[in-house]
């Protein structure tokens, strides 16, 4: 499919003058929202819409900056490669026997590496003296060997250099990197050695190695023990290699041996280890509340591990993913990051092989004065302020058998009271959320626990994650995703919390992963508009809940489940990105009432939990919203290919005739930004003159996300 950029668009949203009132024959009609019934869905035979908004009649609930979050985990490149600025893979230099349950790399980095190098890996690599992801540099010369004299983890690197010619600068490991060149052309080195009998050298050349861009000399010769060595590494010329792949060696200048051990290269503009780029567009969205650290990772994550200089924290196998991890970026560095983009920190407690006792003291370490024993230990590490983590998660999907302490409902039940109780004696105070289910397939999970722990149960955990079946046409595949943010509200948020009601509580619904989970080519996936729009869906479905849904952090924070995306060392938004964006604005609004008439659809992959009968969903979807008087009208045009009409109405209040629309669009549901064209789908904003701001028509594009803003009149 060639997708054109999103400013020939054809479908850009147009306001018609002169609003004509639509007569429309309603075939059926959907309410949504408390007993005063103030949100109304009207299906049309027409292709047209209308909607009536009524400013004077508001709901209740004010709009939680908690449903404007994000969430992270150490799952493919989220983290390592992703928010922290380290570049280099495998920094404490393990064998791949330490960093993954395999013996030999897989086909896929095999490849991977021939096509950034044009060398054939066995030529390069040997996992039996060389450190994973790490291959021989000017192999004739050195003979790579581990060590048991280890500065980090269980082995170091040891490098032995025969007599080399004049005209070859060194000998030892080597790395293929992208380095964000096109911001900084400066890096910091920082490594261990020990036993050195001749000078060291650090350098980035070209992939084709005809050109060295930069280099760094090291003589700790005589070293009996570990000591650290650093340095800036400065490139010259390098511009034209953004974006490129290059080589970073390591190694001997001349004869002789050393071991070598915890090797870190960041940017020196990196902001406290990470990535200024992500920093910078975090900012920007204001995420509300940022969850950590997982996820599947979480439940077998022992957070103490951490407690250690970043130089000598252990790697380990992730205990969820095929890959290792380093523990770079463990509670401190989350603290820190929430910090620095304005989050509130949210955790996840490992309640898979983890224990009451170990999140206890988690609570503590993060809420606790410096008189209590782990708060005096994070006084220690140069935090006295305690962090005031006030959301706590209890474990993750623990319903799945995929997870690691996977349990059946009434052990979890068990183990839910066990962690409530220590944890709430760490910090009475903070807010406590137990793992809910979503599967139609365990629909007991989260009756056990209303029945079990009635008493201290006040919010449950959903994850949705969607799919399609391989042989759904790619049409089918999104209006089915569309329809699945729709149904949300009445088969789970208010169907869970009815359950409660019947048993006295006021169950709430904390959203902590959501996204469409395709990851065929041909279907919606998380990078495209499509996640846009089914993160708007959700997001509109739990506001319509009035504060049932009290959180929503929706995906990872880059490089999995749409927002950003990392490559090659440049970073950008994708389409979800910008719809977060604005939409994070609304928080502080109250819903106002309203009355949509609109075509309807139906879901084309039902899912059972949806109910025996399938449904039709509207395909467009309304929600406007009311702050300091001002009114925001969120509309998504769910049709993959129609644009639709809609007129509005509005009642209750007087506004300007300037009327701000926010635009988000592709040319489908498929369009999507990348490396090469990083504002494909971008949003416009314009401001548009209105004669009667009260009654006038749009014109929503296919696949679109619109938010219109009018000012109150003085």
């Amino acid at each position: 499919m060639m997708i054109k950029n999103h400013k020939t668009n054809p479908w850009k949203t147009r306001i018609v003058p002169g609003f004509m009132i639509l007569c429309l024959v309603l075939c059926s009609t959907l309410v949504t929202g408390g007993g005063e019934r103030l949100f109304r869905f009207q299906e049309s035979p027409s292709p047209d819409a209308e909607v009536t908004i009524r400013v004077d009649k508001l709901s209740h609930y004010t709009v939680s900056g908690r449903l404007f979050g994000k969430f992270t985990e150490n799952i493919v490149t989220n983290v390592y490669g992703g928010f922290w600025g380290q570049i280099l893979d495998n920094p404490s230099l393990e064998p791949i026997s330490v960093c993954l349950s395999a013996k030999s790399i897989r086909r896929s980095e095999r490849v991977g590496l021939k096509r950034l190098t044009h060398k054939n890996l066995p030529d390069q690599y040997d996992e039996k003296n060389v450190a994973y992801k790490w291959y021989r540099w000017n192999k004739k010369h050195t003979a790579p060997r581990f060590s048991k004299h280890a500065f980090n983890t269980s082995l170091s690197q040891l490098i032995k250099v025969s007599r080399i010619p004049p005209e070859i600068k060194g000998a030892g490991i080597r790395q293929p990197v992208f380095l964000p060149l096109h911001r900084e052309s400066s890096y910091r080195v920082r490594l261990f050695v020990k036993g050195a009998t001749a000078p060291l050298i650090a350098l980035v050349t070209d992939i084709r190695e005809k050109e060295i861009l930069g280099k760094i000399r090291f003589d700790p010769r005589e070293t009996s023990d570990w000591v650290p060595l650093e340095g800036i590494l400065t490139l010259e010329g390098s511009i034209k290699y953004q974006a490129k792949p290059l080589w970073f060696c390591i190694g001997l200048e001349e004869e002789g041996e050393v071991k070598i051990d915890q090797l870190t290269l960041f940017p020196i503009d990196a902001v406290d280890g990470f990535d200024p780029d992500v920093i910078e567009l975090a900012k920007k969205q204001r995420i509300r509340i940022l969850r950590f650290p997982g996820g599947n990772y979480v439940s077998g994550y022992h957070w103490k591990d951490d407690l250690t200089s970043l130089d000598k924290r252990p790697t380990k196998r992730n205990p969820a993913w095929f890959q290792y991890d380093p523990h770079h970026v463990g509670t401190d560095e989350h603290i820190r990051l929430c910090r620095l983009i304005g989050a509130e920190p949210m955790i996840c407690v490992n309640a898979g092989n983890g224990t009451p006792r170990e999140a206890a003291d988690w609570v503590e370490y993060c809420n606790g004065s410096p008189e209590t024993q782990w708060g005096g230990v994070r006084a220690n590490r140069g935090h006295p302020e305690p962090y005031n983590v006030k959301v706590w998660e209890v474990g993750n999907e623990l319903w799945g058998d995929w997870q690691i302490g996977h349990c059946s409902s009434e052990e979890y039940a068990r183990r839910y009271r066990a962690f409530y109780n220590a944890m709430k004696a760490a910090d009475p105070s903070i807010h406590i959320i137990a793992t809910g289910n979503p599967s139609g397939a365990l629909p007991e999970w989260n009756d056990v626990l209303i029945r079990e722990c009635p008493d201290i149960l006040h919010s449950l955990t959903l994850h949705f994650l969607c799919t399609n079946s391989p042989q759904s046409p790619p049409e089918f595949a999104f209006l089915s995703q569309m329809g699945y943010s729709w149904f949300f509200e009445k088969a789970f948020f208010r169907k869970i919390h009815s359950k409660a009601r019947e048993r006295g509580l006021d169950l709430k619904i904390a959203i902590t992963e959501e996204m469409i989970f395709n990851h065929r080519a041909y279907h919606p996936r998380p990078e495209t508009m499509a996640e846009a729009l089914f993160y708007a869906g959700t997001l509109c479905s739990a506001i319509r809940t009035e504060g049932i849904v009290e959180i929503f952090t929706h995906s990872a924070l880059i490089n999995h489940g749409g927002n950003m995306r990392k490559e090659r060392g440049r970073v950008w938004g994708e389409p979800v990105y910008y719809a977060f964006q604005e939409l994070q604005k609304l928080a502080g609004t109250r819903p106002a009432a309203f009355s949509l008439s609109c075509p309807f659809s139906d879901v084309p992959e039902w899912m059972d939990w949806g109910g025996t009968a399938p449904e039709k969903f509207p395909l467009l979807d309304v929600m406007p919203l009311v702050g300091n008087g001002d009114l925001a009208v969120i509309v998504s045009n769910r049709s993959p290919d129609q644009a639709v009409p809609l007129a509005i109405r509005i009642r209750g209040a007087n506004f300007e005739n300037g009327i701000e629309l926010f635009e988000l669009a592709g040319n489908s549901f498929m369009a999507r930004n990348d490396l090469l064209h990083p504002e494909r789908v971008y949003p416009s904003v314009e401001k548009i003159r209105e004669k009667d701001p009260g009654s006038f028509q749009i014109i929503t594009p296919p696949a679109s996300l619109s938010i219109l803003t009018l000012k109150q009149r003085p």
